[in-house]
């Protein structure tokens, strides 16, 4: 089996599974009881905040488990309302369906900015929108489609400099453990990351939120998590993911300059193909994720050819299902491609001979589909 859609989920280590395991087994005990099996539980949820925290360069208790990224996205967003209903709030046309559908829901409620993010997207494009009215600006750090790299260090500080009051979140989940971020020199209010990104299994994620006390939760339970996100604490997944996050971030440069050279060789192979189109490039977008497009051919169907070889990729966010990607057709691909576009990302353990493999069966498969179109 050849696995290249790293993007959606990735397998989880055997690290990570070995601390759950202890979790659920041996130091299984709710972290809220109050005697010392309770206490063992709350010391790993304790050391696991502490470790991550310590990764990001923030402090402990500005740091927040939550059950996925989606939660995180939504405490920040909805978390930011007040009762002001002149608020505004900015956000870009190619974020996550976390952020972007609950901009969307919000829109009812209070004026929300789509900024459109293309080849002639300008940093000023946000920046010019923000006024005394800003709540908040959320963007994301790498997109989960084509790879893309937004530069939150300068969008954070033009922010602030507008407008010190406005608060900036990044959507860090596609970014996290892969591309280097400073939370501080960027500015930033919140950020989000999720597990399954990254070798820690799915159900499990955290926020950085710099000034806990100007959000209000989105919903309401006991004291855990100092009430951001209520409820008896994941501590199998949030054991697994401080081992994944250890383990990701102790190789990040390393994994970055190879990853970068490997998707360097994919698109110069794929470039020989006969018509493609890149949604992705080498600078300026993650070396983890690289978006291709084959005109006539339909996507979906060179997907299941090749789930017939083993090989499994994408044709955009496992969250739109078999809709059309939005993305996709925001940045305006054009249309002799749009049909055809797959991503295909990586992970640290990716093989370069499986990616070998890969385009060797992709040429075949490309020529196949088309030959049964009449193309």
């Amino acid at each position: 089996m050849i696995y290249l859609d790293n993007a959606a989920t990735t397998k989880v280590s055997d690290k990570a599974v070995k601390e759950m395991v202890n979790a659920m087994t041996v130091d299984f005990g709710n972290p809220s009881s109050l005697y010392d099996f309770g206490m063992r539980a709350e010391k790993l949820v304790t050391d696991s905040r502490d470790t991550i925290a310590k990764l990001l360069n923030v402090k402990s208790e500005n740091l927040f488990f939550t059950s996925c990224g989606t939660e995180g996205n939504n405490i920040a967003i909805n978390g930011s309302v007040t009762n002001n209903e002149r608020e505004e709030f900015i956000t870009t046309n190619i974020e996550h369906s976390s952020v972007f559908n609950t901009y969307n829901r919000l829109k009812e409620k209070r004026k929300v900015h789509f900024v459109n993010v293309n080849d002639e997207f300008s940093v000023d494009d946000i920046v010019s929108l923000v006024n005394e009215n800003t709540r908040l600006v959320s963007v994301m750090h790498v997109n989960n489609e084509t790879g893309r790299i937004l530069p939150v260090n300068e969008i954070g500080r033009k922010i602030k400099e507008k407008n010190p009051n406005t608060l900036f979140h990044v959507d860090g989940i596609q970014g996290f453990g892969k591309i280097k971020i400073d939370i501080n020199d960027s500015k930033i209010d919140f950020y989000t990351i999720s597990g399954h990104k990254i070798h820690a299994p799915k159900g499990i994620g955290a926020i950085f939120i710099k000034n806990p006390e100007r959000v209000k939760p989105i919903i309401t339970g006991g004291s855990q998590e100092s009430g951001i996100s209520p409820g008896t604490e994941n501590v199998a997944g949030i054991v697994a993911l401080k081992a994944s996050s250890e383990e990701v971030f102790s190789k990040i440069d390393e994994t970055y300059d190879r990853l970068y050279k490997m998707k360097s060789k994919l698109m110069d192979d794929l470039s020989k193909i006969d018509g493609v189109y890149f949604n992705s490039k080498l600078e300026g977008y993650s070396p983890y994720i690289t978006n291709v497009c084959f005109n006539h051919i339909k996507s979906e169907v060179l997907l299941h050819y090749l789930e017939q070889d083993e090989i499994y990729i994408s044709t955009g966010s496992a969250c739109n299902g078999s809709k059309k990607s939005r993305i996709i057709q925001s940045i305006n691909t054009p249309d002799e491609f749009s049909d055809g576009c797959i991503r295909i990302s990586f992970t640290d353990d990716t093989l370069e001979e499986s990616v070998d493999l890969f385009v060797e069966k992709l040429k075949l498969r490309v020529e196949e589909i088309r030959d049964i179109m009449g193309r």
